[in-house]
C-alpha cells in the first residue's frame, strides 16, 4: 500500500516532524526525498533515518534533486539504499543512473525486472536457471545504457574536482539575490529561507 504524507494547508513542503509522525511501524519501505524538486525543502536525513531505523523499516533516499550542490554522505549517515540520476547538479546526461544499496540487503533484493546482464555469466542463455549476480550488477537488465554513461563522466569529474563546498558556496551566493530580490518586489517565497534547510534551487510566486 503506498501512503504519502500530505501537505499543511497553505505550504509547499512536507515538514520532517509530519514525516515522522505518520512513519509507524508497519511501514515496511519508507522513500525519503533529500530535497524536493517543487519546492527545494531539503530534510534532515539523518533524523529520518534515524526513526526509520527505530522503527525497523527500510529506508531508501531519492538524493536527485540535491546531489551535487548539497552535502550528502552515505557513510555519515547510512541508509538501506541510495538511488538517483546524473542528471540536475551532477551536469550528467538523461538515462544514467546511480544506485547504492547496502551489502546486507542487497544479498537479499531479487529484482523483478531481470535480464541477462544481472546473471554472473552475462552471455549465458540458459533461462531455465537463471540466477542472480552476486553484486550490484544482478539490477542489471538489459544492454547498458554506455552513451548515457559515457556523457555523464564529464559532469561528475567536474563536480568531483571542484568540490561540493565551492559549488555550494557559489549557488548560494546566486540565490539570495534571487530571494532579496523577490522579496522587494513583494513575491512570495515557496522555499525555504534557511539555506540550510534548501537545496539548489529557489521556487518563487
Amino acid at each position: 500500500t503506498l501512503d504519502t504524507v500530505p501537505l499543511r494547508p497553505g505550504e509547499t513542503w512536507v515538514r520532517d516532524q509530519d514525516f515522522i509522525d505518520r512513519w509507524q511501524a508497519d511501514v515496511g519501505l519508507a522513500l525519503i526525498t533529500f530535497v524536493t524538486s517543487t519546492a527545494s525543502h531539503r530534510c534532515d536525513v539523518g533524523r529520518l533515518a534515524a526513526h526509520g531505523s527505530a522503527v525497523g523499516s527500510i529506508v531508501g533516499v531519492d538524493v536527485t534533486q540535491g546531489i551535487g550542490v548539497a552535502p550528502f554522505s552515505v557513510a555519515a549517515t547510512p541508509v538501506d539504499f541510495v538511488v538517483s540520476t546524473s542528471l540536475k547538479w551532477l551536469c550528467g546526461s538523461s538515462g544514467a543512473g546511480i544506485l547504492q544499496v547496502a551489502p546486507d540487503l542487497l544479498a537479499s533484493c531479487r529484482p523483478e525486472l531481470r535480464g541477462w546482464f544481472g546473471q554472473p555469466n552475462p552471455f549465458s542463455w540458459d533461462l531455465d536457471t537463471f540466477t542472480y549476480a552476486d553484486d550490484a550488477r544482478r539490477f542489471d537488465h538489459g544492454t547498458p545504457a554506455i552513451l548515457a554513461s559515457v556523457a555523464s563522466l564529464p559532469g561528475l569529474e567536474w563536480v568531483e574536482q571542484t568540490g561540493i563546498d565551492i559549488i555550494r558556496a557559489q549557488n548560494a551566493g546566486l540565490v539570495e539575490r534571487i530571494i532579496g530580490a523577490a522579496l522587494e518586489n513583494g513575491w512570495k517565497i515557496r522555499s525555504p529561507l534557511d539555506a540550510s534547510e534548501r537545496g539548489g534551487s529557489v521556487m518563487l510566486g
